[in-house]
């Protein structure tokens, strides 16, 4: 009984970590222009990977409500972050939102780049 109990688990294990690795690590975000104007209005769409859900986004951004808001489009994938007080330090709370939600590189104008890289390059 234990040994069948050892299998299920062992398969079920298995199963969960290959779905897991199915997913996308990289957003997209808007241009390098509609960026610069992001940073001015406080307002940024970024692009999350295929596959995130409304609740994983509410439950992920319910941690930020005093620094941004968060409307998420499950059919296109767009989060529309609008800032709360637009400042250095609250647009870095974004990068930490993008964390949660498994991701770890965002793609601005066909280049891939690192989180701390799109923060500093198109945030700070």
């Amino acid at each position: 009984m234990k040994t069948i109990f050892a299998i299920f688990t062992t398969l079920f294990l298995a199963g969960t970590s290959v779905h897991a690795q199915d997913r996308s690590t990289v957003a997209a975000a808007q241009s390098k222009t509609e960026l610069a104007a992001s940073k001015s209005s406080g307002k940024y769409l970024i692009t999350l990977p295929d596959g995130m859900t409304a609740s994983e986004v509410a439950e992920n951004s319910k941690f930020y409500t005093r620094i941004f808001t968060i409307s998420f489009d499950e059919k296109t994938d767009i989060a529309t972050i609008t800032m709360i007080e637009n400042s250095d330090k609250s647009r870095h709370v974004i990068v930490r939102f993008l964390t949660s939600c498994g991701v770890q590189s965002v793609l601005v104008d066909g280049r891939e780049m690192i989180l701390e890289d799109f923060f500093t390059n198109f945030m700070l």
